[in-house]
């Protein structure tokens, strides 16, 4: 059994996993003759609510719903193709838990992962020296909007200390005999998936390359503006 991995970043990211469903549900992945593949999809986003990752999740719920009720009671033949296996796993670790919203922890702004900033005052001159004070105040619980800069920052800090079970059972699983293809999505040009795409693929990447004898591919998908928010003139950043 080959391994595909879909990591949706962002509510953009959501969107084009949500995309791959309903290609899977309409057929069009068995027409790849691809019946020795398996395709688990995970959500990577900051925004608390989890909008589109939810109606992604609820996607994939109906998916394995709708094809299970066919397979056995429709009778269906299955001799020339086969629904894609999509995996239909549990809240956790399909998204990937940050602990913003965990209500153990004030951790709502950049400078709350940088333990540093309030211990040495170098750290604390070189944060304001490369982000401003609007970056350094901006809420956190509905993403990075627009601000790639911070996400870059902080989605290495959640990575690297926030990696079980979301990324460390991705690891595992992509450390399959087989090749495994890894797909990140998100969006170009927004703070979420244009920050986090790039970073946690190649800290993904990263944790790959440490087992030896395993193959695997990396690729990244990323939309251009398809939409356009008006400012809000209430907004704080």
């Amino acid at each position: 059994m080959r391994e595909w991995i879909l990591i949706a970043v962002g509510g953009s990211g959501a969107r084009v996993a949500q995309s791959v469903v309903a290609l899977a549900a309409a057929g069009f992945p068995a027409m790849l003759g691809q019946e020795d593949v398996r395709l688990t999809i995970r959500v990577v986003d900051l925004d608390i609510h989890h909008a589109d990752g939810r109606e992604l999740f609820e996607m994939i719920q109906s998916y394995n719903r709708a094809f299970g009720f066919l397979w056995q009671n429709g009778g269906i033949e299955r001799k020339s193709w086969r629904p894609l296996q999509i995996v239909l796993e549990k809240n956790d670790p399909f998204f990937f838990q940050t602990g913003l919203d965990s209500g153990k922890t004030t951790i709502t702004k950049i400078t709350d992962f940088i333990p540093t900033i309030d211990k040495h005052s170098g750290s604390e001159l070189l944060i304001k020296a490369l982000y401003g004070h609007a970056d350094r105040d901006m809420e956190l619980l509905q993403g990075c909007k627009g601000r790639p800069k911070i996400g870059a920052l902080l989605w290495e800090y959640l990575y690297r200390n926030y990696d079980k079970p979301f990324w460390s059972t991705l690891v595992t699983l992509a450390s399959a005999q087989d090749e495994t293809r890894i797909m990140f999505t998100g969006s170009l040009f927004g703070g979420t998936g244009a920050s986090g795409v790039p970073t946690l693929a190649k800290l993904f990447g990263e944790s790959l390359g440490k087992n030896e004898g395993q193959t695997w591919k990396i690729g990244m998908t990323l939309l251009a503006p398809y939409f356009y928010l008006q400012d809000d003139p209430g907004k704080k950043w």
